[in-house]
């Protein structure tokens, strides 16, 4: 694990970096699927016929909110998009730098998320609902998936 830290302000969760493997084993450890293989380096995913899930580079603040959330719901959960090329780049805390990672939708993850986390609007753009976990982790309720970030620090 690389333990470089970027001087964020948040103590619960750590700063380091995974490699796609270690991202991997952490999250099948705890139940939680990746829906797909990772993708070739510096390739986009909508370049990959199937597409592709990298992990690698992955925050460990990121994989240790998920793992939390698997844990708080008890329910299936799956991780449909991490570091992989391809996703927006606006902004420091994006999928590419570990911060984001998004997962499917399903009817009991949106109840949990939505009958246990404090709605806090519309993202603008895209219309998403945005729901505020206590940890600070955004979820917005994108068509087929949530789209996550903030285990690590405010963003």
């Amino acid at each position: 694990m690389d333990v470089s830290n970027d001087g964020g302000a948040n103590d619960t969760f750590p700063e380091a970096t995974l490699s796609e493997q270690e991202a991997r084993n952490q999250l099948q450890q705890a139940g939680i699927t990746v829906n797909k293989n990772s993708c070739p380096e510096g390739v986009k995913y909508q370049d990959v016929s199937g597409g592709c899930t990298s992990l690698g580079g992955m925050r460990a603040s990121s994989i240790e909110g998920a793992k939390q959330l698997k844990k708080d719901c008890d329910c299936t959960v799956i991780a449909t998009d991490g570091t992989e090329k391809g996703h927006s780049t606006l902004g420091t805390k994006i999928h590419e730098n570990g911060y984001k990672l998004d997962f499917a939708r399903n009817n009991t993850l949106d109840s949990y998320i939505t009958n246990n986390y404090t709605y806090i609007g519309i993202r603008g753009g895209d219309g998403a609902k945005l729901y505020k976990s206590s940890s600070g982790a955004i979820f917005a309720k994108e068509s087929d998936h949530w789209d996550t970030k903030g285990w690590d620090a405010e963003f």
